[in-house]
């Protein structure tokens, strides 16, 4: 999406009667893909991380909301054409989309049930030490005979 990204002219746009909002948008949106970019490297570097799972689901969510938006103007501002383009890519990116959140809810249920396993042996371990100890038959004392 970057090169479709650079092709956008939202400051011409305000000569066209748009609003200034979609200036801030296109820099946010080239911002957003940036962050976008840095979550999935961590993702890819570290799959097992749930933090990073979200975050990268979340921000793909965020920037292609942003997308829509910002394609709406390149629509009635710029090129009709080029934001059909935009709107392809997100739609052809719906299967990664539906993947990243697949694999996000069973990579919560893994850690939900790591969670299970470890708060159930920590409950053992809890239950194990709070039972008072009992001396041991061979270590007891016997009463002394008068």
């Amino acid at each position: 999406l970057k090169p479709i990204l650079e092709q956008l002219n939202p400051q011409d746009w305000i000569a066209k009667g748009a609003p200034d909002a979609y200036v801030r948008q296109w820099k946010a949106t080239q911002t957003e893909l940036g962050y976008m970019a840095i979550s999935t490297e961590n993702l890819t570097r570290e799959p097992e991380r749930l933090t990073f799972a979200l975050d990268t689901y979340f921000r793909l969510q965020a920037f292609e909301a942003m997308l829509g938006s910002l394609a709406e103007g390149v629509q009635k501002y710029q090129n009709p054409a080029l934001a059909s383009l935009m709107r392809a890519v997100v739609i052809e990116n719906a299967g990664n989309r539906e993947n990243l959140r697949r694999y996000l809810l069973q990579l919560a249920a893994v850690k939900e049930q790591e969670f299970q396993v470890v708060n159930g042996e920590a409950q053992r371990c809890r239950a194990t030490i709070s039972v008072p100890s009992q001396p041991h038959p061979a270590t007891e004392q016997k009463p002394e005979r008068p």
